[in-house]
């Protein structure tokens, strides 16, 4: 099987080479595939140790891309107002997201934000997790498959503390049911790509008509209740679809379902992923759970209550810096597949060359994230207390002296300074386009971590570590189920 899918592409890779040259460095499709099969491992970083910072990959059957590599570039390449990245991603996704979705990223970035101003937020999740927490299989000290029990827990989060649809909504469950077929990182990974993509997108569509049904049902059912009881407090379903609706009153309840779709996703895909990483490395590393435990009483003890009764703020989060540092260093290395999806919306230029308008371009994430002029020590180690060199927001800030001039470099900790400051590290994004849920991912994580961890003492159970694809769509994510056994601390 796999012949015959390598062979005619590397017939039409040859076909290409022999073509004329448009000018601008060419990647070799050949070489990328060489790697791609039997050398995985740091691919992009030995692409950019070949070809440089720039050039351009043309992959059989599926497109051009013009491919922009290493901290040299990162700050240029992010911060350009000539890229746009949700045109990009609109060509990665094309027809397995909603029709139109990619627009109006200034709601989404200003609603992502809205949850945590409630009073109430913190609380609300707490309750969320200790309620999965007596259920089986966490209640009886024994979770089989980690992965499977976090998506369930960062998916009931999304709904009720996100976006605001909890268990009152008669539409909930259906709405959580379908988001796994609505999810693209599952869909597009789906076998039925290879042989049935065009079916494949026609039952996803169907799969939006179906939540566009129960989004408009949630809508009513919310708006009879606000108006049965008077309330008029914030409610994010029913800012969504204010934000649906016409000078008319007519409600675009498609449009909820392309907000709620961006929201669900910003909150869920990697949310859940690095939940079940972080509880994994814990207790895999008993060093590592001493040193997150330590952290916990020095923020919340001290309190004349028990370490497992407290109920952290949001300031308390934010103190709890050793867990960021916990969570930056997973998100290093389990996100090494991620690229920074661009359109080109004029002619761009880059070095000596012109990308033309309309083009397709890529920032591989691994040349950040493992590059090893970057670190102190091997980028491929979890440490969490590593230093890396730092790149600011302005030219003046490029301190390390990656371009042979003699600025003096500066080392920082892992987002000292803020999860998008350092050009040298994409985790939550940089530039122009940051990650639009990280203050809610981040603190939902913690929750998560800090919630077990002053609980139960917690053990990776032994040959369940993640064993990974050689590509993922999001943070990486195991094909085997990993296992945790919980002890109750005294």
């Amino acid at each position: 099987m796999i012949y015959a899918i390598v062979v005619p592409l590397i017939l039409l890779a040859i076909a290409r080479l022999l073509q004329k040259d448009d000018g601008i460095p060419r990647i070799s499709f050949l070489h990328w595939l060489f790697l791609l099969v039997f050398r995985p491992k740091g691919l992009w970083n030995k692409i950019n140790e070949v070809y440089g910072n720039f050039g351009v990959l043309e992959v059989p059957f599926v497109g051009k891309a013009y491919v922009v590599m290493g901290p040299e570039k990162s700050r240029m390449y992010h911060t350009s107002k000539q890229l746009d990245m949700l045109k990009g991603t609109e060509v990665v996704l094309g027809d397995f997201a909603p029709r139109n979705s990619f627009v109006n990223k200034k709601f989404t970035t200003e609603t992502a934000v809205k949850p945590l101003a409630s009073p109430t937020f913190i609380k609300d999740v707490e309750k969320v997790i200790l309620k999965r927490l007596a259920r089986e299989p966490w209640s009886k000290g024994f979770v089989p498959d980690l992965f499977a029990e976090t998506w369930d827990l960062a998916l009931e989060l999304g709904f009720q503390e996100f976006i605001g649809i909890d268990e009152s909504c008669p539409q909930q469950r259906q709405l959580m049911a379908l988001f796994p077929l609505l999810d693209p990182e599952q869909v597009m990974q789906s076998p039925r790509m290879w042989y049935d993509k065009a079916g494949l997108v026609a039952e996803t569509q169907r799969h939006y008509k179906e939540w566009e049904s129960l989004f408009e049902a949630a809508v009513k059912d919310r708006k009879a209740k606000r108006a049965a009881n008077g309330e008029t407090g914030p409610d994010m379903l029913i800012r969504v679809a204010d934000s649906a609706t016409d000078a008319s009153g007519k409600v675009d309840y498609y449009d909820i379902v392309r907000k709620m779709w961006g929201l669900i996703v910003a909150a869920q895909v990697n949310t859940q992923a690095n939940m079940a990483w972080l509880l994994i490395r814990i207790g895999a590393d008993p060093a590592l759970a001493k040193r997150v435990l330590d952290e916990q009483e020095k923020v919340l003890g001290g309190r004349g209550t028990p370490l497992a009764g407290v109920t952290p703020t949001i300031k308390d989060l934010a103190e709890m810096e050793f867990l960021e540092r916990v969570l930056a260093e997973n998100l290093r290395l389990v996100s090494l597949t991620f690229t920074s999806f661009r359109m080109t919306l004029e002619d761009f230029h880059i070095d000596n060359y012109v990308v033309p308008t309309g083009s397709f371009c890529i920032f591989p994430h691994e040349t950040l994230c493992v590059n090893p002029r970057l670190y102190d020590i091997d980028p491929w180690e979890y440490n969490p207390d590593r230093t890396m060199l730092f790149s600011g927001s302005k030219e003046t800030d490029a301190d390390a002296d990656l371009d042979g001039t003699s600025r003096e470099p500066k080392r920082t900790k892992l987002v000292q300074g803020g999860p998008n400051a350092n050009y040298n590290l994409a985790i939550w994004g940089l530039g122009k386009h940051p990650c639009a849920g990280v203050r809610y991912a981040s603190a939902v994580i913690k929750m998560v971590v800090s919630t077990i961890v002053r609980r139960y003492e917690i053990e990776l159970v032994e040959g369940t570590w993640p064993k990974l694809p050689r590509i993922s769509l999001g943070s990486s994510k195991p094909y085997n189920k990993v296992q945790l056994r919980l002890t109750p601390r005294a």
